[in-house]
């Protein structure tokens, strides 16, 4: 195995600065609207009494936790993509945790990326899904408002 390597080019590096910032900003702008709509749902219960009328609310409630859990481990799935990154390409220059024999490194490499790729796959999962239980819950914030419209009028 060889422990040289090509390092992307400024070009390259800057590309993938600017689109990790872009998933960053979406990630934490889907968390913050996660909570304030969670936050917003629950003070139009302030003063409810438990019916079965809320239970579009309560459902949304759930979706709006699970987007937030998503959000949160895709955040954690993509660092641990990156560190796994890291530590492969120290592996293959025979740096930091690497084997001294370079057959143990490219186990090491597989593994290591291996470990990467799923990392990256999941944490794209999440995000996916973070997404959708955060339309899910307006869909079903909606539904509740308008039965409670009905339910008054």
């Amino acid at each position: 195995m060889s422990t040289t390597h090509t390092m992307p080019d400024d070009t390259e590096l800057e590309l993938f600065r600017t689109i990790s910032a872009a998933q960053d900003k979406y990630t934490y702008f889907m968390l913050g609207a996660t909570g304030a709509a969670l936050g917003f749902a629950l003070t139009q219960t302030r003063d409810a009494s438990l019916t079965l009328s809320l239970i579009p609310l309560a459902l949304a409630a759930a979706c709006w936790i699970a987007s937030f859990y998503c959000g949160s481990r895709n955040i954690l799935l993509r660092n641990a993509t990156i560190f796994a990154n890291i530590n492969m390409l120290q592996i293959k220059r025979g740096a930091g945790m690497a084997h001294p024999d370079p057959a143990g490194r490219l186990a090491q490499v597989q593994g290591v990326s291996k470990a990467m790729y799923a990392n990256a796959d999941s944490a794209a999962k999440h995000a996916v899904w973070q997404f959708r239980f955060f339309v899910a819950a307006a869909v079903l914030y909606i539904v509740w408002h308008s039965f409670e419209m009905y339910l008054r009028g």
